[in-house]
């Protein structure tokens, strides 16, 4: 889901719409626990310098092709 779509104000009217929201929201947090804690992927790395963001994007340029 795109960050941006959570920083939306919307209005839900009527009883029933309250009820179906509820439901849909407390599903998703039965899931969300079913699956367990997030873990993020073994391929990640963390960039901490200017260095090693430049030989990454050198590393991607001479992968893909690009010369600039």
């Amino acid at each position: 889901m795109a960050t941006s779509s959570i920083t939306k104000n919307f209005v839900i009217s009527g009883e029933r719409a309250v009820e179906a929201f509820l439901d849909a929201y407390e599903e998703a947090e039965r899931d969300r626990e079913a699956r367990g804690p997030y873990v993020s992927p073994n391929n990640i790395q963390e960039i901490t310098n200017q260095e090693e963001l430049r030989d990454l994007v050198r590393g991607w340029k001479r992968k893909h092709g690009r010369n600039s």
